[in-house]
């Protein structure tokens, strides 16, 4: 069995007063078992403030911990706030090893020997990647090197750190590992034992979308190079399009095979040969620009939560698109609102967030499979 013990403190520039409400609320020293995790996410405010350091000092367990723009737990939730994450068990256990993004060159063996230091206690139940997103080496290449490695067949599921810069993911956005300040690194935690989790993920309900279509007839991973035969940067300016109105949009991905998928164009993306994006499109799928709108955000959400209702649950883990946040901004109601009428009126402790990339299993070709999604929501139950 896994327990959740969650808090929420508003106190990011206090210390003492942040470690006091977190005491409160989780309750350590009655509710902590054998093995234990830390896991926490707050506003790039807390950690330069020096608090998120000092929070997971005290802590006598490993713990992670990254920036946001939004989180909220069953506890209380705000921008500019702290959550705090506790997940302790007597029959499960865990173990962590940090993972180098800086750059690409080497990261397949950087992955791979991490994966073999969490395989010397056993084989994984499912892995739990939390830390920094990387330019330099996409999510769903991350993936594929993590899969590579574990032999496949282990559920992946992870959140990425964002700040409130307009880029998503300035100098601003953070990631914290035993009290310490990293940058471009992955915390990779392996969940041990007999883990019953499951996974949810859901895009859009019914998005709108624009004439705007074309076919990759050139990519090479996440770089879109041509479409519809033309240079990728003149197919978007013939249609009298800019790439700064473009990044907050989805695109609704159909691969050839006809498995559909959504994705998002990288933050100052272009390149000189072509388009970034967030995730992998295989020459010959079709792009359909949406038009991204606040009902379509809402209406996913309920449709995800109106599932989960159904399930019998002792823990949620929530991470959103941080692209889906600037749509709700400046509104009283956001998707955790969503969330929190049903688990936290039901006292089912939960965990939300926006994320700068969101990882989970999902059902690709008749089996699950681990995948890197854009502008999407994803949650883990247990």
């Amino acid at each position: 069995m896994l327990k959740m013990l969650t808090g929420f403190t508003h106190n990011i520039d206090d210390f003492q007063l942040a470690r006091q409400d977190l005491r409160e609320q989780i309750q350590l020293s009655e509710n902590r078992l054998a093995n234990t995790i830390g896991l926490f996410s707050c506003h790039s405010v807390a950690f330069t403030e020096g608090i998120i350091s000092e929070l997971q000092h005290s802590y006598p367990f490993p713990t992670v911990g990254i920036s946001t723009i939004y989180s909220g737990t069953d506890k209380g939730r705000e921008g500019f706030g702290l959550s705090a994450v506790v997940l302790t068990s007597d029959d499960l256990t865990f173990g962590v090893e940090t993972i180098d993004l800086s750059n690409d060159d080497g990261a397949r063996g950087r992955v791979e020997n991490a994966v073999a230091k969490l395989f010397r206690e056993a084989r994984p139940a499912a892995l739990f990647l939390v830390g920094e997103s990387s330019h330099e080496l996409s999510g769903e290449i991350l993936v594929q090197y993590i899969d590579e490695a574990t032999g496949g067949g282990i559920p992946q599921f992870g959140m990425f750190a964002a700040s409130s810069s307009s880029d998503a993911q300035a100098t601003d956005s953070a990631m914290y590992y035993n009290g310490e300040a990293l940058k471009n690194l992955i915390a990779l935690i392996a969940v041990y034992g007999d883990f019953n989790v499951d996974f949810h993920n859901i895009s859009t309900a019914d998005t709108l979308t624009h004439s705007l279509s074309g076919r990759v007839t050139k990519s090479s991973g996440n770089l879109i190079e041509e479409i519809n035969n033309m240079p990728a940067l003149e197919f978007f300016a013939s249609k009298h399009l800019e790439l700064a109105l473009l990044i907050t949009a989805p695109f609704i991905v159909t691969y050839p095979d006809g498995f559909t998928v959504t994705r998002c164009m990288m933050p100052f993306s272009s390149a000189e040969n072509g388009v970034i994006f967030f995730g992998a499109i295989p020459e010959g799928s079709r792009l359909v620009f949406g038009i991204p709108h606040r009902e379509d955000v809402y209406k996913s959400a309920r449709q995800l939560v109106a599932k989960l209702k159904k399930e019998n649950v002792s823990g949620v883990i929530i991470s959103s698109c941080i692209y889906r946040s600037w749509l709700v901004a400046g509104y009283e109601d956001t998707e955790e609102e969503i969330f929190r009428e049903v688990f936290g009126e039901a006292n089912i402790p939960y965990w939300f967030m926006y994320s700068f990339g969101e990882l989970s299993p999902t059902t690709y070709d008749g089996k699950e499979e681990n995948f890197f999604h854009n502008y999407s929501l994803t949650v883990m139950t247990f």
